[in-house]
């Protein structure tokens, strides 16, 4: 997934202003989050959450496919949908670093605002691949995460429509 071209570049950027489309696994797992900047002010000055030396994170999740009967005869076999609702709550160290040469960071002691999203999550696994027969399952995410605490300075709605996709269950 970090190959170019694999997903388009728009959904994969690193934004001060809005959030992207797409999550890799690892970092905090905050889907409504993805790709946005951590930034808040202390003193004074404004500090930044993009690679925080520490962070701390809770994902929860209640599945609710038993309601959704996607058991297709021909591919029961081969395919599975999961529905759930989940919630995701972080924060990570802030760093002092200019907005526009994030990756020069000098770590500080402060922690960010604890930042929370929720929302309406589908991930359809591909359990069998016909002849690979071997080969582990696939799993493609599409979470929504509708709600969250402190949204992004280009999108400052706390209820909006917002969507994530991702390759694999990594929560």
């Amino acid at each position: 997934t970090r190959s170019i071209g694999f997903i388009p570049d728009n959904w994969s950027n690193i934004s001060q202003y809005e959030t992207n489309h797409f999550q890799m696994g690892g970092g905090l797992n905050l889907r409504g989050y993805a790709g946005y900047f951590v930034a808040d002010q202390r003193n004074g000055n404004i500090l930044i959450g993009y690679k925080g030396r520490s962070g701390a994170s809770a994902s929860a999740e209640v599945d609710f496919d038993e309601y959704i009967k996607f058991r297709p005869k021909y591919l029961r076999d081969y395919l599975h949908l999961d529905a759930y609702l989940f919630a995701d709550a972080g924060a990570i160290e802030l760093s002092n670093a200019t907005l526009s040469q994030y990756w020069n960071i000098a770590p500080t002691t402060m922690w960010s605002d604890i930042r929370v999203d929720a929302g309406l999550g589908f991930a359809l696994t591909v359990k069998k691949f016909g002849w690979f027969n071997k080969a582990n399952p696939l799993t493609l995410r599409f979470d929504m995460p509708f709600l969250l605490n402190r949204p992004p300075y280009a999108n400052p709605d706390y209820a909006n429509f917002r969507y994530v996709v991702g390759v694999n269950r990594t929560f």
